[in-house]
């Protein structure tokens, strides 16, 4: 995709394409279509700082996919975006995300911190569902609705540090952790 200037990237434009290991996005991409990449075997993938949203299931099912960098400008994640990367264990998300939707990172089986910048004022339903291995989570003072089973399932989930602004907590967002205390 480098050396064309594409601004979006189509829906399940290479859906299952189990061949494509790796990817390098232009910086005129302002939108990944939903499904655009799910059930590939991407193992890294960098969203340019250009990307401002990131359609429904678009890498869900990448197996193989181990990390993903958010460079500053993404804006909102769609439904399930990354669920069910099972192998991802890094996801450092940029200070201009504001919405993480449902489903996000469901069942990211190796995830082990995660760091919620103060930009995050939503986290969706399922967001971060059975990411058993996180450990510690952080959440930024802009965080205001945690979604229902947000982080049900965090089996390995030992410690938040909140920083205050939350005023929702969904049904069982903190079930099955072993969260001490908020």
């Amino acid at each position: 995709v480098n050396n064309y200037t594409i601004d979006k990237i189509g829906n399940s434009a290479f859906l299952k394409l189990d061949i494509l290991e790796e990817i390098t996005f232009s910086n005129s991409v302002v939108y990944i279509g939903d499904k655009a990449f799910r059930e590939t075997s991407l193992t890294t993938v960098e969203i340019p700082s250009s990307v401002k949203e990131i359609g429904i299931y678009a890498f869900s099912g990448c197996e193989y996919l181990e990390e993903v960098v958010f460079n500053e400008g993404l804006e909102i994640m769609k439904m399930s975006a990354f669920a069910a990367c099972a192998n991802l264990k890094v996801a450092i998300l940029p200070d201009s995300l504001h919405t993480i939707e449902q489903y996000g990172f469901q069942n990211c089986l190796r995830i082990e911190k995660v760091f919620i910048p103060k930009s995050v004022t939503y986290i969706g339903d399922y967001a971060f569902y059975d990411a058993s291995q996180i450990s510690s989570l952080t959440l930024g003072n802009g965080i205001q609705t945690i979604g229902s089973y947000a982080f049900n399932g965090c089996t390995g989930m030992t410690s938040i540090t909140s920083f205050g602004g939350i005023t929702t907590i969904g049904t069982y967002a903190f079930a099955q952790t072993k969260v001490p205390a908020i």
